[in-house]
């Protein structure tokens, strides 16, 4: 992953790129490639807004497209030396192309819906250099709340040398109407370096 961003008194800009890519025999294991911006306007010390743009492509959830254009607002319900709460809520747009050779009859490759993205974000440290971040999504269609997304992450970072650390996280994720090939639920562990030039 390859992140650069800026930090002002009010506005955060941030844009990521990724390619996860694994093959055994010729044959894609893992293949998932994004790229994700996202911009924060800070009106006061608890209200910001957010702002985000991001296109993914993933064999292994069959998607040959995804694109989500969404805003909102996030609110931080508690703020203190050693932890952080912030709860979040807006819309965005999603169009989907899935793969048609890997869908049954009845299912549609293509779909444009408007969905809810509702966030919680809880950060803290413990110890020294150790830092520990948790992320839910809750994203139902505002058409039918019987179709929702519901995803989380639950990582810690720890300080090793200078601008170096190392990542570990373990992923989540719910769909409600996974295509038939696929299971609704999956489960993942990441784990990595990250390396900070300011």
């Amino acid at each position: 992953v390859l992140g650069i961003g800026f930090l002002g008194e009010r506005n955060w800009i941030r844009g990521f790129a990724g390619l996860d890519r694994m093959e055994q025999k010729d044959k894609d294991i893992l293949n998932n490639r994004y790229f994700h911006l996202r911009y924060n306007y800070r009106i006061s010390p608890r209200f910001r807004t957010f702002h985000f743009f991001q296109l993914q492509s993933n064999e292994n959830l069959l998607l040959d497209r995804r694109l989500l254009l969404g805003s909102g607002l996030r609110y931080s319900i508690l703020e203190e030396a050693h932890g952080r709460l912030d709860l979040g809520t807006g819309l965005m747009y999603e169009s989907e192309r899935l793969n048609p050779n890997k869908l049954g009859p009845a299912e549609e490759p293509d779909s444009d819906v408007v969905r809810m993205s509702n966030l919680v974000v809880g950060s803290g440290v413990f110890g020294e250099g150790r830092r520990w971040v948790t992320v839910v999504y809750y994203q139902p269609n505002v058409e039918t709340f019987r179709d929702y997304r519901l995803s989380g992450e639950a990582g810690v970072q720890v300080a090793l040398i200078g601008s170096l650390q190392l990542d570990v996280a373990f992923t989540w994720r719910h769909d409600s109407r996974a295509p038939a090939e696929l299971d609704e639920d999956d489960l993942g562990f990441r784990t990595g370096f990250t390396y900070r030039i300011r």
